[in-house]
């Protein structure tokens, strides 16, 4: 996989690691505040989708847990850290 990046690298990975936290902790709450917040709990939900669908947008580069590189020839450029290719002289 050229341009690949480690997962610890990417955005989604680590929203989804909040995502699966949150699984945990929100019956830590209790019921009850879930009940009675229920606005909340939405307006997390939507924000998390939101997130995700930002993120997708952003996202250009393979993740793989092998350690390939890949981007000798790429740098960075523009919002959400894209890569395009560099030009090569001579």
């Amino acid at each position: 996989m050229n341009g690949s990046k480690s997962p610890l690298r990417s955005k989604t990975f680590w929203l989804g690691i909040v995502m699966i936290a949150m699984a945990f902790l929100i019956p830590l709450l209790g019921t009850e505040f879930v009940q009675d917040h229920p606005a909340v709990m939405f307006t997390i939900v939507i924000l998390l989708g939101v997130t995700i669908i930002v993120l997708r947008f952003c996202t250009v580069r393979p993740v793989s847990l092998r350690q390939n590189g890949g981007t000798q020839n790429k740098v960075e450029c523009g919002p959400c850290n894209r890569f395009v290719n560099r030009k090569n002289s001579g």
